[in-house]
């Protein structure tokens, strides 16, 4: 029988880490964070900071990521493909073989690493953020880092437009040509509607809804790289950026790029469970 895997695309900032956190609370499932960075041979944190785990741990004292660092530390000429087996044979070992990780690592060469290993049962989440909101937050997220003193490269709001268009169409093309089984989510259906999109998520995977899903302060998973919600119980709620709806840097973009803001709409809202505000 295939091994399943859930693997959630996106680009960053658009809720990978809380959709990760959601489908955690599945009894069904474990949620693994950021698969592709987290096992990586280094870790890309500040020097001398220990890696702390959704579970509340250090990554060292993990029962998951306890066992699988230092296995993957003894084969450090290995390539990605065979991490993520490395990866997916412990959680067998650990969760139990019925058990199904979902890889929250979102961006196309970690896809590609799991499309091509043999004997998966790989469905796909593609979850977007309306361009608007996304181009908002990068650019506030450039200002954050700034703020610490860092000397951060930003991007401007047409930059945030052309790359959020170039790599989810990247994306979406790549996942059709392979014909791995996908649902796309919008990050405002989520947030906005959760009650409605979560069981539609379920039956794609072919899981019954647990309701419990939606009280994921208490999630599983075994988060080690993602949005800093990971570690804090606080910041573990339901709820939505809405600082496009009050900010207009990106008025412009969505005026003069009228097939991303088509694209947008095409993708972001394709199941119809909340309006789109830019019709």
């Amino acid at each position: 029988m295939p091994r399943r895997v859930i693997f959630i695309a996106s680009l960053g900032h658009s809720g990978s880490t809380l959709l990760d956190l959601i489908l955690g609370s599945h009894p069904a499932v474990v949620g693994l964070g950021e698969v592709g960075r987290s096992a990586a041979p280094a870790g890309d944190g500040p020097p001398g900071e220990p890696q702390l785990c959704a579970c509340g741990r250090p990554a060292a004292a993990c029962d998951f990521w306890g066992t699988v660092l230092p296995r993957i530390a003894a084969e450090p000429a290995a390539s990605d493909r065979r991490r993520y087996e490395i990866v997916l044979d412990a959680c067998g070992e650990i969760f139990g073989p019925d058990r199904i990780p979902v890889d929250s690592s979102k961006y196309l060469h970690w896809l590609g690493c799991l499309a091509g290993l043999d004997g998966l049962d790989l469905r796909v989440l593609f979850l977007l953020r309306d361009v608007r909101s996304f181009t908002i937050s990068a650019i506030a997220n450039v200002a954050r880092k700034r703020a610490t003193g860092r000397d951060y490269r930003g991007t401007g709001a047409f930059a945030a437009f052309r790359r959020w268009h170039a790599e989810n169409l990247k994306t979406a093309r790549f996942i059709a040509a392979s014909g791995l089984p996908c649902l796309r989510i919008g990050y405002e259906e989520l947030c906005l509607a959760p009650e409605r999109i979560v069981p539609r998520i379920c039956r794609f995977l072919d899981l019954p809804h647990e309701p419990g899903m939606l009280d994921f302060a208490r999630s599983s998973s075994h988060v080690l790289r993602g949005n800093r919600m990971r570690h804090d119980g606080a910041r573990r709620a339901m709820s939505y950026d809405p600082r496009w709806l009050v900010r207009r840097e990106w008025m412009w973009p969505a005026l003069l790029c009228p097939r991303i803001m088509r694209f947008n709409r095409e993708q972001v809202y394709s199941n119809g469970l909340i309006e789109d505000w830019g019709r």
